[in-house]
């Protein structure tokens, strides 16, 4: 198992279980979104995702995280040793979706109203997730 291959819908926890996948069996971690963005979001140009790609599916060990396009899923698919498919319930996508959405609106208000957030803690059941820690600017 030296090239891993993560996919599945939309916050289904790839990201997640390829950074765990990765760090258990040390393997490089690759995910997609970095190689097809840039920091802020924007696209790279097809020709440097395409090489960036192609240089990737080259070596010899890697676990990729997420799907990109149907054309370059079935390249990675074809070379990978491993294909992990995440398949949950759609309606824990939906949630997890929304949930996200929620939560960087709220963030998105308070930094709107001029503070800055660096710890703010959302507890869901007995859960409590760190999303950043509040300080006066």
């Amino acid at each position: 198992m030296k090239k891993v291959a993560v996919l599945g819908n939309t916050d289904g926890g790839k990201s997640t279980l390829a950074k765990r996948l990765a760090g258990l069996t040390r393997l490089p971690l690759y995910p997609l979104d970095l190689i097809q963005y840039r920091v802020g979001g924007g696209k790279v140009p097809d020709e440097e995702y395409l090489k960036a790609r192609a240089d990737l599916l080259r070596q010899d060990e890697w676990v990729i995280d997420g799907y990109a396009s149907a054309a370059s899923a079935w390249e990675r698919f074809a070379v990978a040793h491993t294909l992990v498919y995440i398949d949950l319930p759609l309606f824990t996508h939906y949630w997890w979706v929304t949930k996200h959405l929620l939560v960087l609106r709220r963030i998105q208000r308070v930094q709107e109203r001029g503070r800055v957030w660096r710890g703010w803690h959302l507890r869901i059941g007995s859960r409590q997730t760190v999303l950043g820690e509040r300080c006066a600017r």
